[in-house]
C-alpha cells in the first residue's frame, strides 16, 4: 500500500508553503524576536503581519473616496496626517481611508516603505 498521488502533492504543497512563510519572514523582515524563557540562541521569526486589502468592490467604487476629485482626496490626507508617515496599521481597518490610500497608490501620489522595527508598511503624502 503507498501514498495517492493527490496525497503527495497536499503534502508537498503543505511543506513548501511552511518553508516559503519562514523564508520570507526570516528574509523579508530581516528579524527574529527571542521568546522568553527559552535559551539565547533559540529564535524564531515574528508572525506575519496582516495587510490592507487592495481590491475594491462595486459599492466601494461608487463611495466617497472613490468619486471625490483626486485633488480632493489628497487635501484630505494632507489635512489629516500633513507630511508625516502613517503606518499602514493606522489605515488597514478604516473602508474611507483605505480607499482613499489605494486612489493615492494607484495615482503615485504616495511614497511607501517598509519599517522593520514596527514591522509593517509606512505611508507618506508625495509633496
Amino acid at each position: 500500500m503507498g501514498i495517492s498521488d493527490k496525497d503527495m502533492a497536499d503534502a508537498i504543497a503543505k511543506r513548501d508553503t511552511a518553508e516559503n512563510i519562514n523564508t520570507r519572514l526570516t528574509v523579508n523582515l530581516g528579524l527574529k524576536e527571542r521568546i522568553a524563557g527559552t535559551p539565547a540562541n533559540a529564535m524564531i521569526a515574528p508572525p506575519p503581519v496582516q495587510r490592507a486589502s487592495y481590491t475594491v468592490t462595486e459599492n466601494e467604487l461608487q463611495s466617497e473616496a472613490m468619486v471625490a476629485p483626486l485633488s480632493a482626496v489628497v487635501d484630505m490626507w494632507t489635512v489629516r496626517w500633513g507630511g508625516e508617515w502613517v503606518a499602514e496599521k493606522d489605515i488597514l481597518f478604516d473602508d474611507f481611508w483605505r480607499l482613499v490610500l489605494l486612489r493615492l497608490i494607484s495615482t503615485n501620489k504616495v511614497e511607501k516603505h517598509y519599517k522593520i522595527n514596527q514591522e509593517g508598511l509606512v505611508y507618506r503624502i508625495v509633496e
